[in-house]
């Protein structure tokens, strides 16, 4: 494997060289660097991080001080600071990846170095560093319909639907404990301000967790078909499928109804200060900076499923399509491409990649 080219462009100084003579050998650098970059071999994927074409046109972006994405990846800083390959992803690149096995593949999420994948229906999970090789584990229960999970505290929670009383806890992805809970069809949990949140549909039943091995009843204000909810701000955000029903809350214990425009609402998440919600089957997001006011937006219509946030830019997958959409603040989207048109579950990001899964298949994709 090409190992990656860093280049300390400080020898320039110490050559000693007349001002002429530099800007003459520097030029040169950057046209040979630009016509190289423009003519990958025959068998060279010039999205590949290790391939000439792609180390050649980060080069040349770094020396010219362009942050503009190359495949998915921006340089972070300018010249001279060996920042080759340092960016993430901003979700515009998508290649192909394979999961060890096929299945309803519900989950993914990111903590302590890497990812991790649940299966429902089954007691099988997936772990990878890279979002490329994946290895499974087995969980310590039969088979069970898990729906969501999440990352915080040093843990990894999973939440199953089916009027379960069963999650699962994880330090590693490796080493998985079965914990009780109320029962409920819980739909989604998250982690915030110290405490894990889980939703279930079709109740006024909530959960709370310190630890994610304890967890306390909550009410929440509506028995509607809550569909998730998200941490940002100070405040827990919780938004139902249908009938325009949100709720926030401070400590995850304590409910408020809000209001959301009309919509069919599948997902919400929160970053660069904002809460995102997207509705399925339609074109419509919505945006609010406290859960309380919402502003209807606009997004290539699809039937989204699932959107997060990293690296300063929203990103949605969509189910039964190769659809994906980008947003800087949720309010301006750009349609992306999906290796493959699939039933789109889950994405995270974490190690500067987008990492997205599809029930019903072994399909997995990756950003950049």
């Amino acid at each position: 494997m090409k190992q990656m080219i860093n280049l300390n462009f400080n020898f320039l100084v110490k050559l000693n060289l007349y001002p002429l003579r530099v800007h003459i050998l520097f030029i040169g650098i950057i046209l040979f660097i630009f016509v190289t970059s423009c003519i990958p071999s025959e068998l060279e994927n010039p999205c590949d991080a290790n391939s000439s074409s792609f180390q050649n046109t980060m080069i040349a972006k770094s020396l010219i001080g362009d942050t503009t994405p190359n495949c998915g990846i921006r340089i972070l800083n300018g010249l001279g600071e060996n920042n080759l390959g340092k960016g993430g992803s901003d979700g515009s690149s998508w290649t192909g990846r394979t999961l060890p096995s096929s299945g309803n593949w519900r989950s993914v999420a990111f903590g302590n170095g890497v990812f991790i994948a649940i299966k429902s229906g089954t007691s099988i999970v997936a772990r990878s560093t890279d979002g490329v090789n994946w290895t499974e584990y087995n969980l310590p229960i039969g088979s069970v319909n898990w729906f969501a999970m999440t990352y915080g505290g040093g843990l990894f929670v999973a939440v199953a639907e089916s009027s379960s009383t069963t999650s699962v806890t994880s330090p590693d992805g490796i080493n998985w404990t079965q914990r009780t809970m109320p029962a409920g069809n819980w739909m989604s949990v998250t982690y915030g301000n110290g405490l894990f949140v889980a939703l279930s549909n079709a109740s006024t039943n909530a959960a709370t967790s310190s630890d994610g091995i304890t967890w306390t009843p909550r009410t929440l204000p509506s028995n509607s078909d809550w569909s998730s909810v998200s941490f940002g701000n100070g405040v827990f955000v919780a938004i139902a499928f249908s009938g325009g029903n949100a709720a926030t809350s401070p400590d995850g214990i304590n409910w408020t109804a809000r209001t959301l425009p009309a919509g069919s609402w599948q997902t919400v998440t929160f970053g660069n200060g904002t809460f995102v919600a997207l509705s399925y089957g339609s074109g419509n997001a919505a945006t609010s900076s406290d859960g309380v006011n919402w502003t209807l937006r606009t997004l290539p219509n699809a039937f989204w499923f699932f959107v997060t946030f990293g690296n300063g830019v929203f990103v949605a997958v969509a189910d039964s399509t190769d659809k994906a959409a980008t947003s800087p603040d949720g309010i301006t989207w750009t349609q992306r491409t999906l290796p493959s048109s699939a039933p789109w579950r889950s994405i995270v990001y974490g190690n500067d990649i987008f990492v997205a899964i599809a029930f019903g298949s072994n399909v997995a994709a990756t950003s950049p």
